[in-house]
């Protein structure tokens, strides 16, 4: 008998914890990396398009790339889970810092013309890119 009510006290204890941790309303990283991946699909389809622009049109791709950052960090407000919103936002960091290479491009379109201009900034271009990638990277990892 008093092995059933150790064992009941056991299972009130854990159903008590578990139950108070779901009404604290912690985002769990599934739920937070789900926000991530329904709402960034079309900020990633809205991103590729701008990189299009860069050569023809690189003002009209700066303007949407700042756009673009916005709402990704639109979308960063909905991300509570704290291991999520850190890979998120070192993510939108790296992107705004290519989004001002491309705006850099806007306000110089010799860059892409001048050689020694076009040679130094693809070197910048590789490695934001590079960095990008990481954050990315780092974000997947967590929302695999």
């Amino acid at each position: 008998m008093r092995t059933a009510s150790k064992m009941a006290v056991a299972i009130t204890t854990i159903a008590l914890a578990v139950g108070l941790s779901a009404c604290s309303g912690g985002q769990s990283v599934a739920d937070a990396c789900k926000v991530i991946n329904t709402e960034g699909q079309k900020i990633i389809s809205d991103s590729n398009s701008a990189m299009g622009d860069v050569a023809s049109d690189p003002s009209a791709a700066a303007k949407t790339l700042k756009s673009i950052s916005g709402q990704m960090k639109d979308l960063g407000k909905k991300v509570t889970n704290a291991d999520v919103k850190k890979a998120w936002d070192g993510l939108v960091t790296s992107y705004d810092g290519f989004s001002e290479l491309i705006d850099t491009v806007a306000g110089d379109p010799s860059i892409l013309t001048d050689q020694d201009k076009a040679a130094d900034f693809s070197t910048k271009v590789q490695d934001s890119a590079k960095t990008l990638t990481e954050k990315g990277n780092a974000l997947d990892k967590l929302c695999k």
